[in-house]
């Protein structure tokens, strides 16, 4: 009998089906961001193939094709910024409008100017080629509109109907004798250019952003406001319609290539589809910041968009295969023989035949998939290590354990396993177990895992971190069912008050109705106590959280009142707590600059004393676009009442922890922030110091993603290698899942290499959004790190000093070097490179700072001169910790004290000048 190889197990279908809107546009996939100069306020694709991209942006129009995504061209001939950067129908020709009046034509090859035209008195905001290809329409801030003919450089025509700004305008496509302009006056006007007059205007109750004329020119679509208003221009502008589903003001428009969809883009971070024929939104895209501009290539395949953050996006469409089938088809049959001819009887063997041709079918046997091949000769083990090895879906793994199941099988199966062997089947428990349909049959996998391995478990810190968070995930899953459970009685108890309330009343009952009637009241009763009782117990957690809330309030403005930075600066708010200080937002009242003001004290002991007066000489001498900036030091008290010292530093938004937490990183984000703290390392190196403590924690970013490294009370001056001082050279340094092997193994010196394996456990932290070291203790963390990197070499074992490490070393069992490319599947080749590199045992053989910013990864950013250097420290800078043992805590606090008045001298030289 034939082996029947596995199927599926066939679902009951979902009742909520995804519209088939949705699925087209999700197929915009990858975005590509990229950073301009400036707030990216026009975007335009060239109507000929391949679609290349105009993006108007600070004082310059970039080109970028639109093959290849790269930037291809730069026109950068303005002296103020440029505005509506816009193709001629032919591609051929560009033109633009900018702040200094000027309406310019260029040349897209060479990026000659071809012509100037002057006459405005006010910044130009608008400008687009006319269909006759020799006039172009521009709209300015002087309220007027004009329209300049290409071969005499003159106007020919001049509208002044506007009393305000003229801000957008578009042309019709099927008329070249009119065009459509919108203003701040809230009007919206139609010129003829052959009567030399507006010939229809439109109030459409708000500042017109945007305007964009229908396909055949019959509607008109105003943005103004939240709403986008829809006009007939053959009635006379007549009123349509508003769609009105965004929160902010709209401010750019665009179609797709057949007019059945109008995109809208706002200021509340969306662009949103709209289908012309209901006037409906059937589709919403968010971004990180508020939207200026959107547009949609001729052939529907490309997506750009652009913000005032100045990045824009550019998604790209994944064409189906039924639209690939069907360019093939027509490809072909363009290019079938004519009958008849030579060439039709040598067709071939591709050739498919005509539809009335006899065929005779072949039918082929198909291949079976290895984990049928392991079911058929019963290796169970093998079947289930096959369907997880090979990214199958969620259903055909589940489809094989039913099978198992069924075959009596799963026992065998799971049994016999080491560490490496059970982590895939966890993993696809923790991720699945929560799915109504893998459920039932996970349960039982969960069983059998506990029943066999149960006693073995926690031998394996891998599975047993996967435990937690499979209890965890279980615990919620059992929170919600409860939830639904009590949401289920009250909606019940509703339905049942609404059905009695709609009953007609009967003038007699029979004594069995009558009973039941009683029960049924009986019921409803017990419903109402049962939800009066949970009303109460949420009205006492309610209560309970308002007084925590309450405390926790009193606490911060106790803690507020307590902050006395000095009368220049006003305190907002609480954005930090730590062990050694606490961060408020404040505003410093002079300037009217928002800062971050941290509050360090009280002097105690002589490891705070030493982390604050080595914070504050680093920060004082470091000048980096990519280290927190020092605005002054703050101290209102006399040297015998010296117990707190206040730090000003520039406000950031975040930190790179929280970012990593709340969000996924692209690949993109991943470069740009890795290349901004090597940027910042290489400078702290370049001054011959470590920072020793560099987390996610300690990087601060703003909404323009510039990043900032902070935290330098761990720094220490580097050794020279022919240096024997050794007294800082201890492991007591950096968070322990940063913390580099050779300062827990206590080598024979630590050098620069340190802070790039703390660089190197970052970047694997924003590739996966987890820490890659998350050790709970000295051996566990030590145990993860060699499960990645494998046993240590003869030579780095040979480097280890202390005794006691290199016998833990040698009872350890060897290990191989874990494969990069599973733990981070979807990193690319060369950031699975720069990793590697960077998190290399051996600190000799680490990738140094130089060469991490010189690597293929991040060579569209890399730029030698863009990259400073800064002299070494002198060698007395960090004398207080080389005699730390002969300082005593005052001594240690009248350093403190003369370095912190020496900076606020210093602070008010610069403001006197």
């Amino acid at each position: 009998m034939d082996f029947k190889p596995l199927g599926a197990t066939k679902q009951a279908r979902s009742v909520k089906r995804a519209l088939p809107e949705a699925g087209y546009w999700k197929r915009f996939q990858s975005p590509v961001l990229v950073k301009e100069y400036g707030m990216v306020t026009s975007l335009e694709f060239s109507p000929i193939k391949p679609h290349d991209l105009v993006v108007t942006a600070s004082l310059r129009l970039q080109i970028y094709n639109g093959r290849t995504n790269q930037l291809k061209k730069a026109i950068t001939r303005f002296s103020s910024p440029a505005h509506s950067g816009s193709f001629r129908s032919d591609g051929k020709l560009i033109v633009a409008g900018d702040d200094s009046n000027l309406v310019q034509v260029f040349d897209g090859n060479s990026r000659a100017i071809l012509r100037t035209f002057k006459g405005h008195s006010d910044p130009v905001h608008i400008t687009r080629f006319l269909p006759n290809k020799v006039h172009v329409f521009s709209g300015s801030d002087d309220k007027t509109v004009r329209v300049w003919d290409i071969p005499s450089q003159s106007a020919v025509n001049t509208f002044e109907e506007h009393t305000d700004y003229v801000r957008s305008g578009c042309v019709f496509a099927n008329n070249p004798n009119l065009i459509a302009s919108g203003s701040y006056d809230h009007t919206v006007k139609i010129w003829d250019l052959r009567a030399n007059s507006c010939v229809t205007s439109i109030d459409t109750g708000a500042p017109v952003e945007n305007v964009l004329v229908f396909p055949g020119g019959g509607i008109v679509a105003a943005a103004a406001g939240p709403n986008v208003h829809l006009y007939d221009t053959l009635m006379g502008g007549k009123y349509l319609t508003t769609m009105g589903n965004h929160e902010k003001t709209v401010t750019s428009l665009c179609m797709d290539n057949s007019g059945g969809r109008l995109l809208a883009g706002s200021l509340d971070h969306h662009v949103k589809v709209y289908d012309v024929q209901s006037f409906k939104m059937v589709y919403n895209i968010s971004y990180p910041a508020p939207v200026l501009s959107v547009a949609l290539s001729p052939d529907n395949t490309m997506l750009a968009v652009g913000m005032t953050s100045g990045v824009f996006s550019l998604r790209k469409r994944t064409v189906g295969i039924k639209e690939q089938a069907a360019d093939a088809a027509a490809q072909q049959a363009k290019r079938m023989p004519r009958a008849g001819t030579t060439a039709f009887f040598l067709r071939g063997s591709a050739n498919k035949g005509a539809d009335d041709d006899l065929r005779i079918e072949q039918k082929r046997r198909k291949g079976l998939a290895d984990y049928d091949q392991f079911l058929r000769k019963f290796e169970y083990a093998r079947a289930l290590d096959a369907v997880l090895s090979n990214n199958r879906t969620g259903l055909t793994v589940v489809s094989l354990l039913q099978e198992l199941v069924h075959r009596d099988g799963l026992s065998t199966a799971l049994a016999g396993r080491d560490e490496l062997s059970l982590d895939p089947i966890v993993r696809f428990v923790v991720k699945f177990i929560d799915h109504p349909r893998y459920t039932g049959v996970l349960i039982k996998v969960t069983e059998l895992l506990l029943d066999i391995y149960g006693d073995l478990l926690h031998q394996s810190g891998r599975i047993a971190e996967l435990l937690v968070r499979l209890k965890a995930k279980v615990r919620l899953e059992l929170r919600l069912q409860q939830d639904l459970t009590m949401l289920l009685g009250s909606m019940e108890m509703l339905m049942s008050a609404c059905e009695i309330s709609h009953t007609k009343p009967i003038a007699t009952y029979g004594k069995a109705q009558q009973q039941q009637q009683h029960k049924q009241q009986q019921a409803q009763q017990q419903q109402q106590q049962a939800q009066q009782q949970q009303q109460a117990q949420q009205a006492q957690q309610a209560q309970q959280q308002q007084a925590q809330q309450q405390q926790q309030q009193l606490a911060i403005q106790n803690l507020l009142k307590s902050f006395n930075p000095g009368s220049d600066y006003q305190v907002m708010q609480v954005i930090g707590q730590g062990a050694y200080g606490t961060v408020v937002s404040a505003k410093h009242i002079p300037s009217g600059v928002d800062v971050a003001i941290k509050r360090i004290g009280p002097f105690d002991s002589a490891m705070l004393c030493q982390r604050t007066l080595r914070e504050i000489k680093l920060l004082k001498h470091f000048n980096h676009e990519n280290i927190i900036t020092l605005y002054d030091v703050v101290n209102l008290k006399p040297r015998n009442d010296f117990t707190h010292v206040y730090i000003v530093q520039e406000l950031l938004d975040i930190d790179l922890h929280r970012i990593i937490k709340t969000q996924p990183l692209s690949e993109e984000h991943v470069q740009y922030f890795l290349y901004q703290i090597l940027r910042a390392l290489k400078y702290i190196h370049s001054c011959n110091v470590l920072h020793r403590d560099l987390k996610p924690a300690n990087i601060l970013l703003n909404a323009n993603c510039d990043l900032k490294v902070c935290d330098f009370g761990l720094a220490r001056g580097a050794n020279d290698e022919n240096d024997n001082n050794e007294s800082f050279l201890t492991e007591y340094v950096a968070t322990r899942w940063y913390r580099a092997p050779e300062i827990m193994l206590s080598f024979k010196e630590y050098t620069k290499a340190i802070d790039i394996w703390s660089v190197g456990c970052i970047m694997a932290e924003m590739l996966s959004k987890m820490p890659l070291f998350p050790g709970r203790d000295y051996h566990h963390q030590l145990k993860l790190i060699f499960d990645v990197l494998g046993t240590p070499t003869t030579d780095c074992y040979l480097g280890i000093k202390s005794s006691r490490a290199r016998d833990y070393i040698r009872s350890l069992p060897l290990k191989a070097k874990a494969n990069m490319n599973k733990l981070f599947p979807y990193a690319s080749p060369q950031a699975i490179d720069l990793m590697n590199k960077m998190l290399t045992f051996n600190p000799k053989r680490r990738i140094t700072v130089e060469e991490a910013l010189a690597h293929p990864y991040l060579a569209q950013y890399h730029d030698e001169q863009d990259e400073p250097n800064r002299e070494p420290l002198e060698p007395g800078f960090f004398d207080f910790d080389n005699y730390r043992e002969k300082l005593s805590v005052e001594q240690l606090k009248d350093l403190l004290w003369h370095e912190i008045h020496s900076s606020q001298d210093s602070y008010s030289q610069d403001e006197d000048e």
